[in-house]
């Protein structure tokens, strides 16, 4: 697993270096979300509960023009989410909430199509890799996610400023499943700045 890393960051670079012409864009972006949450698709009666207490993103990202409005997107993004944990009640333990911090790797694999000149939509599969061994009660976030993102650009010679919402869920796919596995979602705004080759 500790391969897949290195391996990703040279085909990352790799593609960015052999970028000739404008159709081609390198990129960083921050992105905060105000609401996350784990969330089962069976909820367990008596089980613990699960706030989302915020999470921040920081990438990097590589475009390629594919054919009029139509970009590839891909990348590599750290994320953290914050997620409180509330223990079920139980009169012989104590009583208290915790925090349980999950960090992600993240790779996107979008598809963007370019509209109206100055907006955009993004959306596509994430590979995801989680850092930090899981909480207790929390499940490993390695897998197969989506993300979805609608935007505002505005170009500046060879610069570009890229601001909107976006959503994303992961473990869709899990890559050690778990019997009632947790998925992560978060939503929020991305803002950041592409340059043009």
């Amino acid at each position: 697993m500790r391969i897949i890393y290195p391996l990703l960051l040279l085909l990352l670079f790799s593609a960015v270096s052999n970028a000739q012409t404008q159709s081609e864009k390198i990129g960083a972006y921050y992105r905060f979300a105000n609401e996350n949450d784990l969330f089962r698709s069976d909820e367990l009666i008596g089980g613990p509960g699960y706030r989302g207490n915020g999470s921040f993103a920081i990438g990097i990202g590589y475009e390629k023009k594919l054919a009029g409005p139509l970009y590839f997107v891909t990348g590599l993004e750290y994320s953290r989410n914050d997620i409180r944990v509330t223990p079920s009640p139980n009169p012989e333990i104590d009583w208290y909430e915790r925090q349980a911090d999950i960090h992600l790797l993240s790779v996107p694999l979008y598809g963007k199509l370019v509209f109206l000149r100055y907006f955009y939509l993004q959306a596509g599969p994430l590979i995801d890799f989680q850092l930090n061994k899981p909480d207790q009660s929390t499940d490993n976030q390695t897998g197969i996610g989506a993300g979805f993102e609608l935007g505002a650009s505005l170009p500046v010679k060879k610069l570009e400023i890229m601001f909107g919402p976006f959503c994303k869920s992961h473990t869709l796919v899990p890559f050690n499943r778990e019997r009632h596995q947790q998925h992560l979602w978060e939503s929020g705004f991305s803002v950041g700045l592409n340059y043009s080759f």
